[in-house]
């Protein structure tokens, strides 16, 4: 792996193990609230600590620049799209339809970066792309004891949607980091901003009705708002600077690798040998990706 690739990649995984996180702590303020009004409260503890950052580190100009600017308004409304059609559709189809249909993201960034940021697609990315993505079925299917054919084609459809919107989130956060001006925690603060009224609007209706918010569910939030967050999405926005739209996806696979780990660590829930051939796949694909040569490019504004 190329020396001045190292790093970059190495945030990223940094973040995919924060985020793995979250399913395990989910679980536990998910018995005692609405997905939707969870998340809104997550998006608003950890807007709350961005904006204390921002203020802190004297960047308060940025942030109010990032917060008319085009990039941030786009990547605000498909980071709440991306969380929305996910929870949506989740309610009417398989966990292991879901996680694939998620996590099928990472081919939907090569046409996506191929049309906005021009990066090509060599045969490493290919072959990461395959190795990855057969590494995800072998770990569903084992997670799952079969595939089957739950759910609804509904169901199927929003979880893709909300695939596309985190796709398009990937390559519009390289096309905004590729600025000389670029500043990490505006930047993220000004897209949770952005996302939080739509949030806020989806959970009008449990929020109405006079939700219950016990210490666990603080708890909960606080730990999602702060480390998986706040700290993933600035270390993965970094990294972004550094990477291309597509390597940086295929890194975000170690993500579910992760959380097979934990949930095996610390749930002591079991997995069949072809998960665990599906785990060392992926990560046969990551390494694949992250000897790519060759740099990036770098889209104008």
């Amino acid at each position: 792996m190329r020396r001045p690739h190292l790093v970059p990649i190495l945030m990223t995984v940094g973040a995919a193990l924060m985020w793995s996180s979250s399913f395990s702590v989910a679980k536990v303020g998910l018995k005692y609230i609405d997905p939707y009004t969870f998340v809104f409260l997550r998006f608003l503890v950890a807007s709350a600590v961005l904006v204390v950052l921002v203020l802190v580190t004297g960047q308060g100009r940025f942030l109010k620049a990032y917060l008319r600017d085009r990039y941030a308004i786009i990547l605000g409304i498909t980071l709440a799209a991306s969380f929305g059609f996910q929870f949506r559709g989740q309610t009417e189809t398989t966990a292991a339809k879901a996680a694939i249909i998620i996590n099928a993201s990472v081919v939907l960034v090569a046409p996506l970066g191929l049309l906005f940021l021009k990066e090509r697609i060599g045969y490493r990315a290919i072959a990461s792309l395959v190795v990855g993505m057969f590494g995800i079925y072998l770990i569903t299917q084992a997670k799952s004891g079969g595939l089957g054919y739950g759910g609804t084609l509904r169901g199927d459809l929003l979880v893709a949607v909300s695939s596309l919107a985190y796709a398009l989130y990937v390559v519009f956060t390289k096309m905004a980091v590729s600025r000389r001006d670029f500043r990490e925690v505006p930047l993220v603060a000004s897209v949770f901003l952005w996302a939080l009224p739509i949030f806020l609007v989806a959970s009008l209706p449990r929020l109405a009705s006079g939700v219950e918010i016990g210490k666990n569910v603080w708890l909960a939030t606080a730990y999602l708002a702060v480390f998986c967050s706040v700290v993933p999405f600035i270390l993965y926005t970094a990294a972004m600077k550094h990477m291309s739209a597509l390597t940086s996806a295929i890194v975000l696979l170690a993500e579910l690798v992760f959380g097979v780990l934990i949930a095996f660590v610390f749930l002591s829930e079991t997995l069949a040998t072809a998960g665990w051939i599906g785990c060392g796949l992926i990560c046969a694909g990551i390494f694949v990706a992250g000897t790519r040569s060759g740099s990036p490019p770098q889209p104008s504004p």
